[in-house]
């Protein structure tokens, strides 16, 4: 289910206001121009891709390798995706009543609440435990559509450093595209396609046998074989199954099966006006304001159905030249 992963260095302080706003207005306006030409699918389809973000926070304005790229960019996403795509969770607190709001937006859509629930808990559980890389999630993101598509964004923190992961509906454990950012010397990807023997070997193990394991929870491992899961994600979502736990299943099929273990980290990068901290320029607060405007209208067009909104945004390039 995972698309990509970035790292980024960990920043504190706030955006100031007069770029909070500019990216609200900006951010609004191309969504809905996504939305208007393509679907609330594909705006969800991008926003899944950690390149395609990325470069969507640096036309906003922001810091191009700051933690906040992710929680800021993502909270100005909150603030104005209010109609066919809504968003629940976020940083901190605010991603802990991730359930709670996906319930609410599930009534509102008529959607599962209890599926969404689940797979919101599924993905933090894959990044936070499968792939053993040392960052814990502090942010939580879930872009839902009002046709059941959707798109999670969570980041992790490890001393300075911050890591993204993207997900989408479509995708499955073992997918690996459009990751970037650096390196870890050796991860346990136990997410990864070249892992999927060893998931097996962690299942059957977990079903039918009895052995002493060091670093594992007795109690996660003993509801596990009362509840005999199906399948690995059955299995993965019990409380007390994590990180440790799951390293020594591996390490344990590995003896048993002959798994081999996946030790690759699997991470795989535009301004438009600048960033916030002048890297590597000031932000063009007039140039943003112009093409905040050039947007707007060519909306406004296709909403009175004129026929030169692809025009308007076409006059967007001509910034570039004027500016440069």
């Amino acid at each position: 289910m995972r698309t990509g992963v970035v790292d980024l260095l960990l920043h504190h302080g706030r955006a100031p206001p007069w770029l909070l706003e500019r990216m609200r207005k900006l951010g609004g306006a191309i969504c809905e121009a996504i939305i208007d030409e393509y679907g609330e699918k594909e705006l969800l389809r991008r926003l899944s891709k950690p390149l395609w973000f990325q470069a969507l926070s640096y036309v906003l304005g922001y810091d191009w390798n700051s933690s906040g790229t992710t929680t800021v960019t993502t909270a100005v996403l909150k603030s104005v995706l209010r109609d066919e795509i809504r968003v629940a969770g976020g940083k901190g607190r605010t991603a802990l009543r991730t359930p709670q709001e996906l319930r609410e937006i599930a009534r509102e859509f008529g959607l599962d609440e209890e599926g969404l629930v689940r797979t919101s808990k599924l993905v933090a559980k894959v990044d936070n435990s499968l792939i053993q890389d040392g960052y814990q999630l502090y942010h939580h993101a879930f872009f839902i559509s009002r046709d059941g598509d959707w798109t999670v964004i969570q980041q992790g923190m490890k001393g300075n450093l911050a890591r993204r992961y993207h997900w989408f509906n479509e995708a499955k454990i073992g997918d690996e595209h459009g990751i970037m950012g650096l390196k870890e010397e050796k991860v346990l990807n136990l997410a990864s396609e070249r892992s999927e023997e060893v998931r097996r070997g962690i299942l059957d193990f977990v079903k039918e046998r009895h052995a002493f394991i060091d670093g594992v929870n007795w109690e996660a491992l003993k509801e596990a074989y009362e509840l005999q899961p199906k399948n690995f994600e059955e299995f993965l979502l019990i409380r007390g199954i994590g990180p440790k736990t799951l390293r020594s299943l591996a390490l344990v099929s590995k003896v048993i099966y002959g798994s081999e273990l996946d030790w690759r980290d699997p991470i795989k990068y535009t301004f438009a006006f600048g960033g916030k901290d002048g890297v590597p320029y000031p932000v063009n607060k007039r140039l943003m304001d112009e093409v905040i405007l050039t947007l707007r209208e060519a909306l406004d067009l296709a909403k009175a159905g004129k026929n030169e909104k692809k025009e308007a945004i076409k006059r967007l390039s001509v910034f570039k030249c004027e500016y440069e």
